[in-house]
């Protein structure tokens, strides 16, 4: 869903991982008495072999960009179009607007693209392993969380090549499960145990597993997200979400101010 009340935006983007017939992404509406037209547009990204990985809305909701086998491609969604595509040589597993023009992505280095001159620049040189994860961790727009197969890591474009903050995470398949709360600075990932794992971005500290339910399933934890719940005393409480299996599965976290859980 991108907005049921705007008269530019599509309700709704969807994105398969496959280009099969009669396509991968698709930019449209839903029936609506509110809209004086609706509009349904499918794309067929990618060549025949080709994968689409990852997707990522700008903050406007007016950009998505969608990484994938070969290509990097940029949608206008007030225009239900494709109107940039940054070629690669790499596959690209996953995909992050740095800020509301930069677009980063890479194989195993992390490279930026700007919207306003279609300039490519490969920013960290990283070791040969495969990227399994890019976030902007926060809303500065000048740092990038990116992982690998062993690793988490923090780098800031304002400064050198190096990572400022490495977190050792083991974990398995081609893109890792994770997500970052913006205002705390707290990263959850799985784990190659299936374990939730915590980290502060603050503190530069892991901060052990999330308790596993009792009874639950054994299938990968997938599609973490942070949401901002009202507690019992009609305070704010952070409340991590994962869906897992048939089931949604959700933890509340200690408080905003404890990032230490």
């Amino acid at each position: 869903m991108v907005s049921e009340d705007s008269d530019t935006l599509p309700t709704m983007v969807a994105v398969t991982q496959e280009p099969k017939s009669p396509g991968n992404l698709f930019i449209g509406d839903r029936p609506s008495a509110h809209r004086e037209f609706s509009r349904s547009n499918l794309f067929t990204l990618g060549g025949l072999e080709s994968s689409l990985w990852s997707s990522s809305l700008s903050s406007s909701k007016e950009l998505l960009a969608i990484s994938g086998t070969d290509n990097v491609f940029i949608a206008d969604l007030t225009k239900g179009d494709i109107v940039h595509r940054i070629t690669s040589k790499n596959e690209n597993r996953d995909v992050a607007w740095l800020n509301d023009h930069i677009v980063a992505y890479g194989h195993c280095d992390v490279s930026l693209w700007d919207l306003r001159s279609s300039g490519t620049a490969t920013r960290f040189h990283r070791r040969k392993a495969p990227i399994t994860g890019i976030r902007s961790p926060n809303k500065h727009g000048v740092q990038l969380l990116v992982s690998d197969n062993r690793h988490l890591e923090v780098y800031d474009t304002r400064m050198g090549k190096s990572p400022l903050l490495t977190f050792v995470h083991t974990h398995q398949g081609p893109q890792l499960q994770f997500t970052v709360h913006d205002d705390t600075q707290l990263v959850t990932a799985v784990d190659v145990d299936n374990d939730i794992q915590t980290y502060s971005l603050r503190s530069g500290r892991p901060l052990g597993a999330l308790r596993q339910p009792s009874g639950g399933q054994k299938a990968l934890y997938t599609k973490l997200r942070w949401l901002d719940a009202e507690g019992v005393l009609g305070d704010k409480e952070m409340v991590l979400q994962a869906c897992q299996g048939n089931s949604v599965v959700r933890w509340s976290w200690g408080g905003r101010t404890d990032d230490e859980g």
